[in-house]
């Protein structure tokens, strides 16, 4: 047997998801700007590995990062760090390798 909705219900619903869309906003702009901040740091790792000759590329140290968030945020959230990192990590290197040259 099918069941009505109330528009109270429905209102009540929307609201929300309303309120879980601001929640997912305000973690996006926090995302957003750490991710920011993160490649303003990475500006200053470039200029540290060209003055002193160093590879752009560590992978022991994105390991470290990885295993640290992960001891961090519990196991079960492995999965998403290591895709999120996957990416941070691909723009960092993308970054160091213009401004090493």
């Amino acid at each position: 047997m099918d069941e009505q909705i109330s528009k109270e219900q429905l209102d009540e619903m929307n609201n929300d998801l309303k309120k879980l869309r601001d929640a997912i906003d305000k973690a996006d702009d926090i995302l957003c700007q750490s991710f920011i901040y993160r490649m303003q740091i990475v500006t200053g790792i470039a200029k540290y590995k060209k003055l002193h000759n160093l590879p752009v590329s560590d992978g022991e140290r994105e390991y470290q990062i990885l295993e640290r968030l992960i001891e961090k945020f519990g196991e079960h959230n492995r999965p998403y760090i290591e895709d999120l990192y996957e990416t941070v990590f691909a723009e960092s290197r993308r970054m160091q390798e213009k401004l090493v040259k």
